[in-house]
């Protein structure tokens, strides 16, 4: 497991600030269980799907712009990974 992610991070602090748990956030917001939750939170590697994010951003109350720039951060590592991995591949 990685270290958390700036987004990750945020999405962390900003639940506990609610006070809810990672499966009440994950039955709000419809998900398979909690474990989405911590996911999202702790792998820097996950793809969070954008209606998933908008809707974390409302639950949570968060100024969409700069979560969304830590979004794009976390999509630029991953698809960097990614990339790198095939490139080796040969």
């Amino acid at each position: 497991m990685s270290q958390y992610s700036r987004l990750g991070q945020l999405l962390f602090e900003a639940r506990k600030r609610s006070g809810l748990t990672q499966q009440q956030v994950a039955d709000r917001l419809q998900l398979k269980s909690g474990q989405s939750i911590s996911d999202i939170e702790r792998r820097e590697d996950i793809r969070i799907p954008i209606k998933t994010l908008r809707r974390l951003i409302e639950l949570y109350q968060l100024e969409a712009g700069p979560t969304f720039d830590l979004y794009l951060e976390n999509e630029k590592i991953r698809l960097e990974k990614k990339l790198l991995k095939q490139f080796q591949k040969g």
